[in-house]
C-alpha cells in the first residue's frame, strides 16, 4: 500500500514541502506497515459529533478530534480517527475581497495536491477524495484533513497514547511544547498556527482539542469536554463532515 508513491521523488518532495519531513517519514512507516488496514475503524457512528461541535463552536477552540481505541485481529491496540469537528476558517477571519483568498489560501493548490497524494497512497479512489471536494486547502484544513490518516499504536510512543495509558489530561500551551507533543504533525500544526493542544482521555479513546490562542490550563474546560462528549456503541454512520459538508474517506476508513 503506497510503496510506489514514495518511490516517485517529485511526489515525495511535494508532500514533504507541505507536511514536513517527519510527517512524510511517519506516513512511509504507516503505509509500509499497513497500520490503517490492521486497525480499521468499525463501520458505525461513535456518537461524538454533536459533542465535538459543542466544544468548538462559540469558543476559543479551533478543532476537536476523537481518537478511538481499535484492536487488531492479532490483539494489538491503537488510537485511530473516530470523528472530528473543525471550525470553518473562512468564518474566523474577516478580510475583504481577493485579499482574503490570496492571504488565507496562499499555496492552497499545492496543499490540495499533497492531500490528494496522501489519499491515493492509502488506497483511496479519486471519486471519494476529500481534497477534490474543496476549491483550495488552507493551512488549518491541511492539518485537520491529514490527521484523518493518522494512527497511534500503543507500542509506539505518542502523546495521545500517553494520555490514554495514564488516564491523565495533557495540556500544552506554548509553541515549543506544542511541537514536541504534535510530534510528526508539528510542521502542520505550526502552519495552522495552533498554540494550545489538549488531550483528554476517555475509557474508549482520547479527545484532542487545539486552539490558535495560547490558553492557560483550565479544569472547567476539561470537565466541559468530558460532559459534552459521550462515545457510544457504533451504529451505521454517514460520511464524516468538515465545515458542514459531508466527505467520504473511502476504503476501510
Amino acid at each position: 500500500m503506497g510503496e510506489k508513491f514514495w518511490l516517485i521523488e517529485e511526489d515525495k518532495a511535494l508532500v514533504e514541502s507541505v507536511l514536513g519531513a517527519e510527517a512524510v517519514q511517519f506516513f512511509v512507516w504507516l503505509a509500509s506497515s499497513n497500520i490503517l488496514s490492521e486497525f480499521a475503524a468499525p463501520a458505525g457512528d461513535v456518537g461524538v459529533q454533536d459533542g465535538l461541535s459543542k466544544v468548538v463552536e462559540g469558543s476559543d477552540w479551533t478543532y476537536a478530534i476523537y481518537w478511538q481505541v481499535s484492536t487488531s485481529k492479532s490483539g494489538k491496540s491503537a488510537l485511530i480517527w473516530g470523528d472530528g469537528h473543525c471550525r470553518d476558517p473562512r468564518g474566523t477571519e474577516k478580510m475583504d475581497g481577493n485579499d482574503y483568498r490570496d492571504q488565507r489560501f496562499a499555496g492552497g493548490d499545492r496543499r490540495k495536491q499533497a492531500l490528494q497524494k496522501i489519499h491515493a497512497c492509502f488506497g483511496g479512489a479519486e471519486d471519494d477524495n476529500v481534497a477534490a471536494k474543496l476549491d483550495s486547502v488552507s493551512e488549518l484544513e491541511m492539518f485537520y484533513l491529514t490527521s484523518m490518516y493518522y494512527a497511534f499504536p500503543f507500542d509506539k510512543p505518542s502523546t495521545p497514547s500517553q494520555a490514554f495509558n495514564t488516564s491523565r489530561t495533557i495540556w500544552v500551551s506554548d509553541p515549543r511544547s506544542c511541537s514536541e507533543n504534535y510530534q510528526s504533525r508539528a510542521s502542520l500544526a505550526k502552519s495552522a498556527r495552533i498554540e494550545t493542544v489538549v488531550f483528554v482521555p476517555f475509557k474508549s479513546g482520547v479527545v484532542e482539542i487545539g486552539s490558535g490562542k495560547s490558553l492557560s490550563e483550565d479544569p472547567n474546560v476539561v470537565q466541559m469536554v468530558k460532559t459534552s462528549i459521550t462515545p457510544n456503541v457504533v451504529h451505521p454512520k454517514t460520511a464524516p463532515k468538515i465545515f458542514g459538508q459531508e466527505l467520504s474517506l473511502g476504503g476501510g476508513k
